[in-house]
Parts: C-alpha cells; sequence; structure tokens
C-alpha cells in the first residue's frame, strides 16, 4: 500500500460537526486503495478506563468518494449518540489489509496482539461552538461571481502585447484580456442598477501590524451592520427582495 497518500487528521477539514448532531469524517488515500471501513462507536462503550472490556466498534463500509488528480477522498458522516467519536480505519488494496490509527499503520495481525493498546482518533467533544452557522438568507441567495480578467478593463492605456482586444465570441483559456479591480469599481454603478452590489466597503488603507486591531474592528463593524440588516427581515421580505433583483437581472 501506498502508506505516504494516506492521511486524516480529527481536525480540520478531515474530521468536523457539520451541525450538533453529526459528524463529518474524511480520509485521503493513494489509487491503490480499493475499499475503506470505518470501526466507530462511543469512546465509553467498552467502559470507563481500567475495565477488562476490549472496544471494537461498529464497522461500516464508507461508500463515497471522490477522485482527485493524484488521491481519493472518502467520506461519510457519523451521529454519535453522545456528541463524541472513536474510531479508525480498515484499508483494502488489491492484495492488502491495512488498519489505520492515530499512531500510523497495523497488519491484522498485529491488531489482534494480546494486550496491545491501539492508538484510535478520538473526537472528545462536539463542540457547539465548532459549528458554522450561516443566517438562511445566505443559503438562500444566488451569488454574482465576477472574472476580472474578463470582465472590464480600467487601464487600457497600461495595455502591453499579449493583452487581447474585447471582442465577442468564443474564447480560451490562454487569452489574457486585462480585466482588473480598476475596471470592476469603474462598474460598480452598474453592478448597483442590477442589484447586485448593495453596497462597497472597502478594504482599510495603510493596515500595518500596529494599528491592525483597530482597523479590523472598525471594519468587522461596519460588516456586521449590513450583515445584521438581512437577519432581521422576515421569509417573506427575502423572498420579495430576491423576486426584485431577479427581475433586474
Amino acid at each position: 500500500m501506498e502508506f505516504t497518500g494516506v492521511y486524516h487528521r480529527t481536525s480540520e477539514q478531515m474530521s468536523y460537526p457539520l451541525n450538533e448532531d453529526e459528524l463529518i469524517v474524511n480520509l485521503k488515500t493513494g489509487y491503490d486503495v480499493e475499499r475503506v471501513f470505518l470501526h466507530h462507536g462511543d469512546p465509553y462503550e467498552a467502559g470507563i478506563m481500567g475495565g477488562g472490556e476490549k472496544w471494537t466498534g461498529k464497522r461500516e463500509e464508507i461508500v463515497f468518494k471522490k477522485r482527485l488528480r493524484n488521491q481519493l477522498w472518502w467520506t461519510t458522516t457519523l451521529r454519535p449518540a453522545y456528541k463524541r467519536c472513536k474510531y479508525y480505519f480498515e484499508l483494502h488494496t488489491k492484495d492488502e489489509v491495512w488498519y489505520y490509527f492515530e499512531d500510523g499503520f497495523l497488519t491484522p495481525e498485529q491488531v489482534q496482539m494480546e494486550g496491545r493498546m491501539l492508538q484510535c482518533f478520538i473526537v472528545p467533544w462536539m463542540n457547539p461552538a465548532d459549528v458554522n452557522r450561516t443566517p438562511d438568507w445566505v443559503n438562500e441567495t444566488v451569488w454574482y461571481q465576477i472574472f476580472p480578467d474578463r470582465f472590464c478593463n480600467g487601464t487600457p492605456e497600461e495595455n502591453t502585447p499579449d493583452i487581447a482586444p474585447w471582442h465577442a465570441g468564443p474564447v480560451t483559456n490562454q487569452e489574457r484580456f486585462g480585466g482588473n479591480l480598476k475596471g470592476i469599481e469603474e462598474k460598480l454603478p452598474y453592478l448597483k442598477e442590477l442589484g447586485i452590489v448593495e453596497e462597497v466597503i472597502r478594504e482599510p488603507e495603510g493596515l500595518s501590524l500596529e494599528n491592525m486591531r483597530p482597523v479590523l474592528c472598525a471594519l468587522r463593524v461596519k460588516i456586521d451592520g449590513f450583515l445584521q440588516k438581512y437577519n432581521t427581515m422576515s421569509g417573506r421580505q427575502l423572498a420579495e427582495q430576491r423576486y426584485q433583483r431577479f427581475r433586474k437581472m
């Protein structure tokens, strides 16, 4: 098995609470891994420390995977009854079976050794503070994304020979059209007319390590004030506002 292609941690994007009840567990492996099983359960299913029972967990296959350029991304969703979870992975290649723990890999024979301590991955508690929550209006909003290079060239006088002229018709990834932030700034009235841009919060000028805290605090106050408007709107008001924006677009 290609051990260097296997990666998991109980943090970052590899293991995190989706909400207060569901825990996402992800694993990266090489393309030589054909099947993955997850052994999971409550850390105290076999009793509190000092008991003689052996923790085993429930064995379930991870069936969902994404194909990355050089790796496979396996993902599953658990519902720990007590908001905590203990687990390890069982990896199958064409000819081998390996068990993946927090401290490395073990063969089936090593796992079954009498008295061996297995260093499983452990999520001690699904802290509600770690759940990413967004207002309802964010999930129902259509976001308008700008590709700066092909939106507006605000400084055509500075074009270099590799900048292609603006034209209608097909384009390729090899062409550059010179669009930039200056062009976006010039088009802000147009975007506001469409209802796409409601307010522009500019990046603070003169930001340094010495004044970072007060400047960013002031910026956050502006952003929170803008978002608070939507947090206090009813569902009917949000729906009407979306309809008016779509009509303009």
